[in-house]
């Protein structure tokens, strides 16, 4: 389980740049090197949570991932943890593979030079 704090999160969000280093960060996310190592990238697990596998489209980087769609109801012992000791958990219901949400693009985005 992870732990969120919440003060962090919202002092955080008040400020979008607090220093000039976190604009100089911003601008080299923003260079053609970065954004072209991005195109097409594809990986396993996403920062600790376990989605599985994952691409950025190279056209309009668009990003693609499985999803999930879950049920919240009486917890059986399939449900490892009970959701704030009411007795209910999440079981998965269904995953709907990124392939099956991969839509044309009619993105008209300029290249990095």
């Amino acid at each position: 389980m992870r732990n969120v704090d919440e003060a962090a999160l919202a002092s955080a969000a008040a400020t979008r740049f607090r220093s000039e280093y976190d604009y100089a960060v911003w601008e080299y996310l923003r260079s053609p090197k970065v954004i072209t190592a991005l195109e097409g990238m594809s990986g396993g697990k996403i920062v600790e949570y376990p989605q599985g596998p994952f691409t950025m489209r190279k056209d309009d980087h668009q990003f693609f991932q499985p999803m999930y769609i879950a049920s919240f109801g009486d917890r059986t012992e399939k449900e490892l943890f009970d959701e704030e000791k009411t007795g209910w958990g999440w079981r998965q219901a269904a995953k709907i593979e990124p392939e099956q949400t991969m839509l044309p693009t009619t993105c008209k985005m300029e290249r990095p030079s």
